[in-house]
């Protein structure tokens, strides 16, 4: 089974927020607060995986 790039994991979630946002428009200071803590929250996640990944291929490589 072929492993999906981060960056089409990062795209569907960019495109998934850019389609709840066109939904639940931005109203109020709560709203403000709920999509910043929810986008970086998925930013760190996803930025975490690819830091980790790398940190893990490039330790592999050393015999670390």
């Amino acid at each position: 089974m072929k492993r999906i790039g981060i960056e089409v994991v990062s795209g569907a979630l960019a495109l998934a927020l850019a389609i709840i946002g066109a939904i639940f428009p931005i109203s109020t200071e709560e709203d403000v607060n709920f999509w910043i803590i929810l986008i970086g929250g998925i930013t760190i996640w996803e930025g975490s995986r690819f830091i980790l990944r790398n940190w893990l291929r490039h330790s592999s490589l050393n015999g670390e």
